[in-house]
């Protein structure tokens, strides 16, 4: 589809070759902050952004005929050669992996009988910023009910090369045989030399830019500084080292950094729980993986965290404009607050989703988390005592992991299959790899959150019933 809009790109010399995706400078300058923020060399990303500068400001000139086209072409040639350079630093590479994406590399608008049809884009103006609406019909040509999986948006350039992407919920979660829904999904943040939106469902996935990445300016960045940070950091190196400690840091607002690694976090865990559910494996269907949070959940759970971060970051800006304690901050203070409890509220609730607590049942459990020759570990032991006067069933334990405001990060269930008598109490004691099982098929694989993400553990009781809440789950202390 193409993009209708008053500020729409015109099309300049269709027959000057385009050997790479035409990313704007605002683009290169987040990919040199990528690049800066993860420990990578930046110096092919630097190249790429003066570059991209250089060719802008002589396209600009030919336009306005203080150039001539052969001024543009070059720069433009020279552009491209970066573009190229930054995105294939080592040749043989190519051989492998496709660094660029045109629009023929991309899937069809299908999957399991569901099809994409008669889709439209529109980009203009809300609140001083472009957004590009994306509408069409999704229509079910199967014969039975089919859940509707996240719809891929592809930025495209007016040469076909995929030059941003956004992966979003559909507004209605299935369709059943023959049904046709009409939708329409914002692309949030359309790059500059937009000129087509390419919608398929995913996988794959496609994520926007780091939020902290955006409006970077390289000119200003302080290099002596941002290494220091990753000496003290060292996420790369560290990760493969020692156990990571948990913090013990609790309470507290968060930072902006913070919202942003939870809001890429459950993209993450959405996605790998969609592919889960997908795939006939035994721990995806029957086993741990089953008890995680829904996919849709976390998907959501994401965006409000997003929204949560814009708020936070409109708050900042506010108070730097109107001072402390002014009405205007005061009012931009509390619509922060108001984002994150909506995003807390919401993640209570998709943990409670998972399962049913066990009435009358309490646990105590201590959690020690480290490496082995299979990775990392959380090797988690205690106590499920039947406080109640009637026998209880206990079919699983619940562990959750929460950051340091106790926000649920994601959760795993370990099979236990108690019966307890009134006041029974039993030991248990179970370790979860991180990742894949590896040669030890007796531990259930475990999604331990990221080290950037500060979290300690919870344990509950479960059992086939009602919605268990966060505040029957129970503290495991790391040791």
């Amino acid at each position: 589809m193409e993009v209708a809009s008053d500020e729409r790109v015109t099309v300049s010399n269709r027959g000057f070759p385009h050997n790479a995706p035409n990313f704007s400078s605002e683009q290169a300058a987040s990919m040199v902050c990528a690049a800066q923020r993860t420990g990578l060399s930046d110096a092919n990303a630097k190249r790429m952004h003066e570059a991209t500068l250089e060719a802008e400001r002589v396209k600009k000139a030919w336009d306005e005929k203080r150039a001539t086209q052969k001024d543009w072409e070059k720069a433009e040639i020279r552009r491209q050669d970066a573009v190229i350079s930054y995105m294939i630093p080592i040749p043989v590479l190519n051989w492998f992996v496709r660094p660029f994406e045109r629009k023929n590399d991309m899937p069809a608008p299908k999957w399991s009988g569901l099809v994409i049809e008669h889709t439209d884009a529109f980009t203009f103006e809300e609140n001083g910023k472009r957004v590009t609406a994306v509408s069409g019909y999704v229509r079910n040509t199967g014969s039975g009910t089919v859940e509707v999986p996240p719809l891929t948006l592809r930025a495209l350039d007016q040469w076909e090369y995929a030059i941003a992407g956004q992966t979003s919920l559909l507004p209605f979660g299935s369709l059943e045989a023959g049904q046709e829904k009409r939708f329409e999904v914002r692309f949030l943040n359309p790059p500059a030399y937009l000129a087509e939106v390419y919608a398929h469902f995913a996988p794959p996935f496609s994520y926007r830019s780091p939020r902290d990445c955006e409006f970077f300016d390289p000119a200003t960045y302080d290099e002596a500084k941002a290494i220091e940070t990753k000496k003290a950091t060292a996420r790369f190196k560290d990760f493969f080292a020692d156990p990571i400690p948990v913090s013990a840091t609790h309470g507290g607002e968060y930072t902006a950094g913070e919202l942003n690694e939870l809001a890429l976090f459950f993209r993450r865990e959405s996605e790998a729980a969609w592919r889960c559910q997908n795939k006939a494996q035994a721990d995806c269907i029957t086993g741990p993986g089953a008890q995680r949070m829904h996919w849709r959940d976390m998907f959501v759970l994401s965006e409000s965290i997003d929204e949560a971060w814009i708020a936070f970051r409109a708050a900042e800006e506010t108070r730097k404009r109107a001072g402390e304690g002014a009405a205007d901050a005061v009012k931009a203070d509390a619509a922060r607050d108001e984002a994150v409890a909506k995003f807390k509220s919401m993640a209570e609730a998709a943990l409670a989703r998972t399962g049913g607590s066990a009435a009358g049942v309490e646990v105590t459990a201590t959690s020690t988390y480290g490496r082995d020759e299979d990775g990392l570990y959380i090797e988690i032991a205690g106590s499920v005592r039947n406080a109640s006067g009637e026998s209880r069933q206990v079919d699983n334990l619940m562990v959750a992991f929460v950051d340091r405001r106790e926000l649920p990060l994601s959760s795993i269930a370990m099979a236990v299959d108690m019966q307890l008598g009134p006041g029974e109490t039993r030991e248990f004691s179970q370790r979860l790899q991180a990742g894949a099982a590896g040669r030890r098929r007796n531990f259930a694989p475990a999604r331990i959150p990221p080290r950037d993400i500060p979290w300690e553990v919870r344990v509950g009781a479960m059992a086939r019933a009602a919605a268990i809440p966060v505040a029957a789950l129970t503290s495991a202390a790391p040791e």
